[in-house]
C-alpha cells in the first residue's frame, strides 16, 4: 500500500490528518551565549583585551575595543571582562 502524502498515517486504514507534534513544538535548543560591544559607549580602557584577548581586540583607529569572537571564548573570563567594564558596555547574553 502507498501512504497517501497528504496525511501522517499509523497504519493501514488509520489516517490522521494533524502532523506529529515533534512537527508542531520542535524542540528547542539552548542558543550559546553571544558576546556584544556597545562602542558608543566603550571608554577604550582595554581592560577586556587585557583579560581576554581570544574574544576581546583593540581597534586603533576607533580608540575602542571591538569584538573578535562573537560566540565567546573561555565563560568566566568573559563574564569577568563584564564584571571589570568601566562603561558596562558589554553584553554576554
Amino acid at each position: 500500500m502507498v501512504a497517501d502524502p497528504q496525511h501522517f498515517g499509523y497504519g493501514a486504514g488509520h489516517y490522521n490528518t494533524h502532523p506529529p507534534k515533534a512537527a508542531i513544538f520542535p524542540r528547542r535548543t539552548k542558543m550559546a551565549k553571544q558576546v556584544e560591544i556597545n562602542q558608543g559607549d566603550c571608554l577604550g580602557c582595554e581592560t577586556c583585551v587585557e583579560l581576554c584577548p581570544d574574544v576581546f581586540g583593540f581597534n586603533e583607529d576607533l580608540g575602542k575595543a571591538e569584538v573578535l569572537k562573537a560566540e565567546g571564548g573561555d565563560e568566566k573570563a568573559v563574564e569577568e571582562a563584564v564584571a571589570s567594564c568601566p562603561a558596562g558596555c558589554i553584553i554576554f547574553e
